[in-house]
C-alpha cells in the first residue's frame, strides 16, 4: 500500500504493521469486522470532507451567481447521497 493516508487510517483503527504482521489473522471475527467497519467509515468521511472543502471554497460566490448556488447544492447533495448510501451518520 503506497498511500500514507490509508496507512494512517488503518493505524487509527488498530491495524499496526502491514502484510503478515498486520494482526488481521489473530483477531476474532467480530473484532475484525468492527475495525473494518470503522475503517470504511473513516474512508467515507475523508471523501465527504474533501467534497465539503470544495463547497467551502465556493462560499464566497454563493450569493452572487446562480452557477455557484447550483455548485453548492451539488456538493451538499453529493455528500448527503454518499452518507445515505453507506448508512453513515455525520
Amino acid at each position: 500500500m503506497n498511500n500514507q493516508r490509508l496507512k494512517s487510517l488503518l493505524e487509527e483503527v488498530g491495524f499496526v504493521g502491514y502484510g503478515e504482521d498486520a494482526g488481521f489473522y489473530n483477531l476474532p471475527v467480530p473484532a475484525f469486522l468492527s475495525r473494518m467497519d470503522r475503517f470504511a467509515e473513516l474512508i467515507i468521511q475523508e471523501c465527504t470532507n474533501n467534497i465539503k472543502e470544495w463547497c467551502d471554497a465556493s462560499d464566497e460566490h454563493t450569493d452572487k451567481e446562480e452557477y455557484w448556488q447550483g455548485y453548492q447544492h451539488g456538493c451538499d447533495d453529493s455528500v448527503a447521497a454518499i452518507m445515505e448510501h453507506f448508512g453513515v451518520d455525520e
